[in-house]
């Protein structure tokens, strides 16, 4: 019984070929990916402290540190993964 599909030499080494290339494109996305997930935990984490350390404050750079941290900890993420996903689709 003859093959369903006789490719020619050059074609399987360029389908090969692609192949590498869409793997090394994952791995370098993943990293990124990675990457962005921790600098988001980070910034989140630095909010969560610079809040938890405005209760040893006094005055206004109580309420500074207060808003600045609620605003690292809930709107840093999301700017990290808004910026992440503009680089993505430019």
């Amino acid at each position: 019984m003859p093959p369903l599909l006789v490719l020619s030499k050059e074609r399987i080494a360029t389908e090969v070929r692609r192949a590498r290339e869409r793997a090394a494109d994952d791995v370098i996305w993943r990293r990124r990916a990675r990457l962005l997930g921790l600098d988001c935990f980070f910034v989140y984490f630095d909010g969560l402290l610079l809040t938890l350390a405005s209760l040893h404050f006094t005055g206004v750079l109580a309420q500074m540190a207060v808003c600045a941290g609620l605003l690292m900890g809930n709107a840093g993420p999301v700017a990290f993964a808004y910026v992440f996903w503009a680089q993505e689709n430019s």
